[in-house]
C-alpha cells in the first residue's frame, strides 16, 4: 500500500493535518447494527424499559448489547435482568450506581466477579476453554444468586470501570502481530513509549525482548489500583483467553510494578518533547489505545480550531509534532478501530526527517465467528432454553 502526503511527508505546518490523516487510517468506520438488532428482540422486555428509563447511560446500555452479541455472560445476565431472577435487579441497579455513562463491561466484570470473589476460576476457564453457551448457564445463574454480591459490588474500592473495560490486560493477546511488525520499527530508539500502556507494558517488553515506559495516565503499578479484583488473563488460543492462577498472577503483577512511566494526560497541550524528554529518535507502540472510545474526562476541547471528542486525534497530533520535527519515529499500532468486537486493524510506520520510509500493514486474522455469536442473541430471548 502506498501512502500518501500528508502521511508520507510530514511538514511542520500542517501537523493537524497529518495527525487527521493518520487518525482517519487507522480507523475504519464501520458501523455496528448489534445493538439495534438485538434491542428489536427485546422490545418490550425490562431492559428495553430500563434503556428508555436512563437516558444518560442508555448509550452504554446499548453497547451492553454488543457484548451480548459475543459474550454468553453479557447474553445470559440481561436474560436473568429481563426475567426478574434472583437478585439480578438489585445487581443491575449496583452496576449502574455511578449515574453516568461510562458503564462497564458486563461480561467482564461478571467474570471477574466470579473467578476473583466466588473462586470459580477453574469453571470459568473452562467454559472460556470450550467456546459452549450452556456451559455459562449454570455459573451466571449462580452470580445472580448470591445474596450479597449486589452490596459486595457497591463496596468495592475503585468505580466498576477498573473492574470491567477501563484497563482489560490479556497477556500474549498480540504477540503474533507484534512480531510481524517489528521489521518496521526502530528497536534502538533512544526513548521506547507504550501509548495507553496500561497494566500491559510488561507483557509488551516480554513479547519484544525490549525495555518499553508506560505513557499513561495511569500509574502502571497494578498494587496502586486494586490487585485483588482487576482481571488479568492470558491468550490460549483465539477465543479462550483464561483467569491467571494466583502464582501467574502474583508474577505478573510484580514484573508491572518495574516498569517506567511517564504520566500523561491527552487532554494536556504539552508536547510530548516535555513529557517524555527530548530525544534524536521515539520508538511507539499502541495496543487498542490510538482509536480507543475511551472517553475525555472533559467534554469536549479543541484540535485545528475545531471541536471534537476524539482522544485518538489528541494523541495522533502529538505524535505527529515529534514528526514534523524531523524525529527518527517508529510507530505499531494494533487497534480495534471500529465498535465490530475482534475486527482488529494492525500497521506499523516509521518516518525519518518527516519522511515516511517504512510501513506495513497486515490483514486482520482475529475476526473469530464462534458459537456464542449464533446462539447468545437468540438465548437472551428463547423460551426453550433451559435456565434451572
Amino acid at each position: 500500500m502506498h501512502l500518501k502526503p500528508p502521511l508520507s511527508k510530514v511538514l511542520a505546518g500542517e501537523i493537524e493535518l497529518s495527525a487527521e490523516a493518520l487518525f482517519s487510517f487507522l480507523c475504519s468506520n464501520r458501523e455496528q447494527e448489534a445493538s439495534d438488532r438485538l434491542l428489536e428482540l427485546l422490545k418490550g422486555s425490562r431492559f428495553e424499559a430500563l434503556t428508555l428509563e436512563r437516558d444518560n447511560q442508555a448509550l452504554s446500555l446499548r453497547r451492553w448489547l454488543n457484548r451480548a452479541d459475543w459474550f454468553p455472560a453479557a447474553a445470559l445476565f440481561i436474560r436473568f435482568y429481563n426475567e426478574n431472577f434472583a437478585r439480578a435487579d438489585a445487581i443491575m441497579e449496583a452496576f449502574l450506581r455511578d449515574k453516568n455513562d461510562l458503564l462497564p463491561y458486563p461480561d467482564l466484570t461478571i467474570m471477574m466477579l466470579l473467578s476473583l470473589r466466588m473462586g470459580r476460576t477453574n469453571e470459568v476457564n473452562e467454559a472460556l476453554r470450550a467456546d459452549r453457551f450452556e456451559q455459562w448457564i449454570p455459573l451466571v445463574k449462580d452470580f445472580v444468586s448470591d445474596e450479597s454480591m449486589p452490596e459486595f459490588i457497591r463496596n468495592l474500592r475503585l468505580d466498576l470501570r477498573y473492574y470491567g473495560g477501563r484497563t482489560h490486560t490479556v497477556l500474549g493477546l498480540y504477540d503474533n502481530y507484534l512480531n510481524k511488525l517489528m521489521d518496521c520499527f526502530n528497536p534502538e530508539a533512544e526513548f521506547l513509549g507504550d501509548l495507553g500502556g496500561g497494566y500491559a507494558t510488561a507483557d509488551l517488553n516480554r513479547a519484544t525482548k525490549l525495555n518499553f515506559t508506560s505513557v499513561d495516565i495511569l500509574s502502571p503499578d497494578i498494587r496502586k489500583g486494586d490487585p485483588d479484583y482487576l482481571p488479568l488473563r492470558k491468550k490460549v488460543n483465539p477465543w479462550a483467553h483464561l483467569f491467571l492462577n494466583g502464582e501467574e498472577r502474583a508474577e505478573y503483577i510484580e514484573k508491572q510494578s518495574k516498569v517506567g512511566w511517564r504520566p500523561w494526560n491527552v487532554l494536556e497541550d504539552r508536547p510530548f518533547v516535555d513529557i517524555l524528554g527530548d530525544y534524536n529518535s521515539y520508538g511507539f507502540v499502541s495496543c487498542g489505545f490510538l482509536t480507543s472510545l475511551v472517553r475525555p474526562y472533559e467534554k469536549e476541547f479543541i484540535i485545528s480550531n475545531e471541536r471534537s471528542n476524539s482522544l485518538s486525534q489528541r494523541s495522533c497530533l502529538r505524535l505527529m509534532e515529534l514528526v514534523a520535527a524531523g524525529k527518527d519515529v517508529s510507530l505499531i499500532t494494533v487497534e480495534r478501530a471500529s465498535s465490530v468486537i475482534r475486527d482488529y486493524k494492525a500497521v506499523a510506520f516509521r518516518w525519518h526527517k518527516g519522511e515516511l520510509i517504512a510501513f506495513k500493514g497486515l490483514k486482520n486474522d482475529r475476526a473469530i465467528y464462534n458459537t456464542y455469536h449464533v446462539s447468545g442473541p437468540r438465548n437472551m430471548t428463547n423460551p426453550e432454553l433451559e435456565l434451572n
